[in-house]
């Protein structure tokens, strides 16, 4: 995917978008949907409602609705284990507000929703819900809680059109040594093999010796309008197996990953809050906050916001096509085993890329740039406001953007108003506010006399 191809498409893409279909064929596909949608809410109104107490009840539920679809209501209590296999493509929503389960399956199924779920471990069981070889997958309202010894997690694996909104996910395990991808330990939401993902609006908290999500060689995910706070050290001390894996997100290999509209958390010992690696074909960082500090682990300033490849890769196992833009990035300075202080590190094998797959980083507040050699030469940095450090290009500017204590500029940011490049900016900003004319540098648009809006 190349860079203008990634910035130029709808940051909020859905599949049906990337189709090309002559005029007449459009008009039969949008015609042939609403009358899909129309039949769909009928038959749905009349679909069965089964309420269920038990894992018998409910899988004895799941056969009766695998053709016809339907709502499966769980009463509150404890359910050790619940699966979904084959069924129809007609839909069937899964709800338990007050229901715990301990193991869910999702496999080789389709047009399921799950809705306020509780997956929670306890201090002596792991946790866990998984969607295997399905499409059409929803899962809205759920909460993931480890016991940070016992995990807890979520992990969607070669599957497709999976949405994961208005979630939590929290203390999901300790990091036990095993693998990060296969165990159950040390990561709340794992994405493998995946294409046509979107997770947002889901608040990651409070995870010890953990990481908050992985993607490997996924496809056409989009995270957006998510909070990850607080991947710290766990009780693991401080033993290089189990305390090097405290990223909020990590995401290797795969093709058009999109961060937009996030907000990121302080992070302890891992590589990066958002660390991507390997060879990823379209990468859009857009209108994120990256916060340095969280009065709630006082004392801990957050070193490094965005890592961009590795240095044990061949040149083209790398980040290619990245764009970074419009993004406030507070985080950066000391406290990295490496020395390196900047907000945005990039890998030195990118100097042997073409210029053009390289990353670009244009309107962004960048808290620190004082390792130059793990930045300066790597990508292309361009109308960049720079807090401390030293400039890679002549086009950025270092000084203070006077923004408040949440990133938004402020009447002082005379260096951030209007200063953005318009190719480069985007539509709305991290809130929804519609850029203008003369948009401003950073996640946030300055609206005069406007309370803080994060």
């Amino acid at each position: 995917m190349r860079r203008l191809e990634l910035h130029q498409m709808t940051e909020l893409w859905a599949p049906l978008a990337r189709s090309r279909r002559r005029r007449c064929g459009r008009a039969v596909a949008v015609l042939a949907l609403g009358l899909g949608i129309l039949l769909a809410g009928a038959e749905q109104a009349h679909a069965a409602t089964i309420t269920v107490s038990t894992p018998a009840g409910f899988q004895a539920a799941v056969r009766r609705l695998a053709g016809s679809g339907g709502t499966i209501v769980l009463r509150p209590g404890i359910y050790e284990q619940l699966s979904v296999g084959w069924r129809s493509s007609r839909p069937l929503v899964i709800s338990g507000s007050g229901a715990t389960v301990r193991h869910l399956t999702l496999d080789h199924t389709q047009a399921v929703t799950l809705r306020g779920l509780t997956i929670a471990a306890t201090a002596s069981v792991p946790a866990d819900a998984s969607i295997t070889y399905s499409q059409h997958v929803t899962v809205t309202g759920m909460r993931v809680i480890g016991t940070t010894i016992q995990g807890a997690i979520l992990t969607v694996d070669h599957s497709h059109a999976v949405t994961i909104t208005a979630s939590q996910f929290t203390a999901c395990g300790d990091y036990q040594g095993s693998n990060l991808l296969d165990g159950r330990f040390g990561l709340c939401l794992g994405l493998r093999y995946v294409q046509y993902v979107t997770v947002s609006h889901s608040w990651f908290h409070d995870c010890r010796g953990c990481d908050f999500l992985h993607t490997w060689d996924a496809q056409h995910v989009l995270i957006t309008m998510n909070t990850f706070k607080r991947a710290l050290v766990g009780p693991c001390g401080l033993h290089p197996d189990h305390c090097n894996h405290n990223d909020l997100l990590q995401l290797a290999y795969g093709t058009d990953l999109r961060i937009v509209s996030n907000t990121f958390g302080v992070t302890q010992g891992g590589a990066a809050q958002l660390y991507i690696t390997n060879r990823v074909d379209g990468v859009l960082i857009s209108n994120n906050v990256f916060q340095a500090t969280d009065p709630l682990v006082p004392g801990l300033v957050e070193p490094d916001a965005i890592k961009l490849g590795n240095e044990v890769g061949w040149n083209g196992d790398q980040p290619l096509y990245a764009v970074v833009r419009e993004n406030t990035i507070l985080a950066g300075g000391p406290g990295r085993l490496d020395g390196v202080q900047n907000s945005i590190i990039l890998s030195t094998p990118m100097r042997n890329l073409p210029e053009e797959q390289r990353p670009l980083i244009v309107n962004n507040v960048i808290g620190v740039t004082r390792t130059p050699s793990r930045l300066c030469g790597l990508g292309t940095l361009r109308n960049n406001v720079l807090i401390s450090g030293v400039r890679c290009s002549a086009n950025d500017v270092l000084g203070n953007p006077r923004v408040d204590q949440y990133g938004h500029p402020t009447v002082g940011s005379i260096l951030l108003i209007n200063r953005a490049l318009v190719q480069w900016a985007t539509i709305y900003d991290r809130v929804g506010v519609r850029r203008d004319a003369k948009p401003d540098i950073g996640a946030f648009e300055f609206v005069h006399g406007s309370p803080p809006r994060l």
